[in-house]
Order: C-alpha cells, then sequence, then structure tokens
C-alpha cells in the first residue's frame, strides 16, 4: 500500500515536472532568442548571483522543515513561526549583505554586468528563501503533494507570465526581464501565505528553543551538503564568466538548461524518497524502495539521454536559432553526466531521509574538489567544452563514491541498485492496476 501511494505520489510530481518542464522550455527558448547569447549570459550569471547568497545563507533551512514536518516531533504551528522569524533575518540579512559586498568590491565583480542588475537581483533573495526553502518544503513535509505540485509549478509559471508580459511592454530590456522574476515570486509569495495560513490557523512570530536547537543541528548538516552540490552543478559557470565572453556563458547555459531537463524523473521520484525513507520505520521497506526507484530512475534517463543525444543537431538550431550551434556539442557532452546524476540523487536523498546528511555533504565536497581541478585543466585548453567534460567527469565520480557509501549504510547489493531486476516489471504492472483502480474509483465517486 505504501509503495502504491510513493508511486502515484511520484507520478503526479512527475506530471508537474512535466508541466515545469514544458513552461520552463518555452521559457529558455524566448529568453534565448529575445536576448541573444551575450544577453543571456548576462541574464544567467545575474540570476546566478542571488541564488549563491540563497545558498549559502538558508543553513539547511528547506531540509529541516521537509524532515521535521513528517517527523511530527514538533507541532505544525511551531514549524512555521519559528521558520518565519528564520526566514526574515537570513532573507533581508542577505540583502544587505548583497549591497555591502557590491558596494565595496566596485566593478571588481563581473565588471561586463551592469551593477544595477546586480542589486536588483538581491531582491530574489528573502523571495526564493520564502518560496522555496519554507513554504513548498512545509507542504512536502505535511504530504499536501497537490499544493506542493501547484507550488511547484506556479514557481516556472508566474516568472514566465511576467516575463511574457515585460518582453510585449519593454522589449529586451534586462531590467524588465528581471523585474518579471521578482513580481512573479512575490505573487507566488502571496497565495503560499493564504495556504499556510489555512494549513494551521493564525500565526505569529514565535521562537521555540527546542525546535531552533534541533532544526539547526539537523539543518547545518545539509546545509553544507547544499552549498557544495550547489556549487558542484555551477562552479563552471561562474568559472566561463570570468574566463570566456558572455556570449559563451549564454550558448553554454542554453546546454545545460536543456541537459538538465533529463532530471525530472530523479527529481520526482528523489522529493518523495526524502520524506518516505525519513518516515520509515522499517528497513527492509527502506531497502526494497530505494534501489527499485534507483535503477528506474537510471534506466529512464539512460533512454531518453540517447535518444536527445541522437536529435541534438536537429532540434537545438530549430528551437533556439543557429546563433546556439555551438551549444550542440555542449549539450552531448553533458548527457553522461546528468544520467549519472539522476541516480545519485536518489541516493543521496535516501541517505538524508536516514539522519545521515554529513555524508552527502563529505561525498560532496569531494565531487566539487574535481569539478574545480577538472574544470581549470580543461576550460583554459578546450573552453566551454572543457567545462562540460569536467562535469561529466565529476558526476561521474560522485556517482561512484554516492554508491559505494549507500552500499556500505545499507548492505545492499550494487546489481539491485543500477540493474533492472526480473521481478520490476510485475511491480510496475502491479502499482500501475493499484493507481488505475485508485484513479477510477476517485473518478465513480465524483459522479455520484
Amino acid at each position: 500500500m505504501r509503495a502504491a501511494r510513493f508511486a502515484k505520489d511520484t507520478l503526479f510530481i512527475l506530471g508537474t515536472k512535466i508541466g515545469n518542464l514544458i513552461v520552463g522550455v518555452v521559457f529558455s527558448i524566448l529568453l534565448a532568442r529575445v536576448l541573444g547569447p551575450e544577453n543571456k549570459g548576462i541574464y544567467s550569471l545575474t540570476i546566478l548571483f542571488s541564488s549563491l547568497f540563497v545558498t549559502f545563507l538558508n543553513f539547511g533551512l528547506g531540509p529541516a522543515t521537509v524532515f521535521f514536518a513528517a517527523k511530527g516531533e514538533y507541532s505544525r504551528k511551531t514549524i512555521l513561526e519559528n521558520s518565519y522569524v528564520a526566514i526574515m533575518i537570513l532573507g533581508f540579512g542577505g540583502v544587505l549583505l548583497g549591497i555591502l559586498i557590491l558596494s565595496l568590491t566596485g566593478e571588481k565583480i563581473y565588471p561586463e554586468i551592469p551593477r544595477e542588475l546586480l542589486f536588483l537581483s538581491l531582491l530574489l533573495i528573502p523571495l526564493t528563501l520564502f518560496n522555496n526553502q519554507l513554504s513548498t518544503q512545509y507542504l512536502l513535509g505535511v504530504n499536501k503533494i497537490g499544493r506542493f505540485n501547484l507550488a511547484s509549478f506556479g514557481s516556472v509559471l508566474l516568472p514566465f507570465s511576467f516575463f511574457v508580459i515585460a518582453v510585449l511592454l519593454f522589449g529586451r530590456n534586462l531590467t524588465a526581464v528581471i523585474w518579471s522574476r521578482i513580481i512573479g515570486l512575490i505573487v507566488l509569495a502571496i497565495v503560499l501565505l493564504i495556504w499556510l495560513g489555512q494549513s494551521v490557523g493564525k500565526l505569529s512570530l514565535g521562537f521555540n528553543k527546542g525546535y531552533i536547537r534541533d532544526a539547526y543541528r539537523y539543518g547545518i548538516k545539509a546545509y553544507l551538503g547544499n552549498v557544495i552540490g550547489f556549487l558542484n552543478y555551477r562552479v563552471e559557470v561562474f568559472l566561463l564568466g570570468y574566463l570566456l565572453p558572455l556570449s559563451v556563458v549564454g550558448q553554454y547555459t542554453v546546454a545545460v538548461g536543456l541537459a538538465e531537463s533529463l532530471w525530472l524523473v530523479s527529481q520526482s521520484a528523489g522529493t518523495l524518497i526524502f520524506p518516505l525513507v525519513s518516515s520509515e520505520e522499517d528497513e527492509e521497506r527502506k531497502k526494497i524502495i530505494t534501489p527499485l526507484v534507483a535503477r528506474t530512475v537510471l534506466a529512464i534517463t539512460f533512454l531518453a539521454a540517447v535518444a536527445l543525444f541522437l536529435l541534438a543537431d536537429w532540434f537545438i538550431p530549430l528551437l533556439y536559432s543557429n546563433l546556439y550551434n555551438p551549444s550542440i556539442p555542449l549539450f552531448k557532452i553533458l548527457l553522461p553526466g546528468v544520467v549519472f546524476v539522476s541516480a545519485s540523487r536518489v541516493l543521496a536523498n535516501d541517505i538524508a531521509g536516514r539522519g545521515k546528511p554529513i555524508l552527502n555533504t563529505y561525498i560532496g565536497g569531494v565531487g566539487l574538489l574535481i569539478q574545480l581541478i577538472v574544470n581549470l585543466a580543461l576550460i583554459p585548453l578546450l573552453g566551454a567544452a572543457g567545462a562540460a567534460w569536467a562535469s561529466s567527469i565529476a558526476y561521474l565520480f560522485l556517482l561512484l563514491i554516492r554508491l559505494a557509501v549507500y552500499l556500505r549504510v545499507t548492505g545492499i547489493d550494487i546489481k539491485s541498485v543500477v540493474l533492472p531486476q526480473k521481478n520490476d516489471w510485475e511491480i510496475y504492472r502491479s502499482l500501475v492496476k493499484k493507481i488505475w483502480a485508485n484513479l477510477v474509483n476517485r473518478i465513480t465517486n465524483l459522479g455520484k
């Protein structure tokens, strides 16, 4: 029954991810075509600048919210009230810190990017912390999958909608484009505030010493891993911004965005693995579900990567124009790394759900070191292609190390994690039948 519920929730989240993917790809295409490679590079680095503050200042708030909301050790009201205080301090503290850094460094941080864009991007810090690190994570932790899906979809759809409006009104104005993202996230924050209020009633700012202590102890372990993980996925973009023309950054980020669209399956499954493992007390069930999910995700992502590799020469120029033809080889080089990360993400969420996020931190640290070494060696030789090769190489090592740790923690055989098993198709058929029966039952009840 629990496996059927997991599969159903995974499919619902997968459906939302597909919606996000469609809107995200259309958004990416319009951004690339409207802005051109150079301005696309400026936009990407500007958004990445604010994301860096979010990553370094969240202190594991998101994972702690999911973990304790799923565990039920503290009331939902306590979790939200204390998290509100944390968001206010971290969010607005991040804005002030960003202003201070930009004021002191002058033109040293990406001198080719207008200062006013970097200052404006700081407004994204409190909004992203509230929307992504608290609200949606809380909805996931309390198993409000429907609203979690809507919030996830809104985080893509709303910025896209306001982007279209901004382009129609102001054309290729980069300031207007960034404002459109800010306004979209403000609207989403208002909706989430209403939902959270409905969930627990009237909220006030609170301070519960026990919760703050426990959330910090758990969150700081996950936080270090998240910081390292963010740098693992984005360090090459920072380096490219300093070493190569902004137009190359724009072309590289198009390749990265397309390649990472393959993560929708692993993100859907990994999102649910974390709270499931956190709340599951039966160790044998954990040993069945996580390997099944890992090998299924790995197989699906591999097959999709092969298909996209064969079609890349056709669809990238068609969608993005010939200005982005240099993105084609970069995209192909990135595909193996995306496949490696898909399985690695599932295992990482299982390890974190077992209360051992510090292991992900150590693993990510090794992966980041590999990323830096290989990027610094290959980018001067191969340019953007060197960054793409560095990512795939680092992601392979990341998977191998994380797999070794997971096997050591669980005692599971490696074949059950990476290779299809004889009874997999029977499991899939059984789960599909249960999900279908549940769906038919709901439709029948609606008609009564």
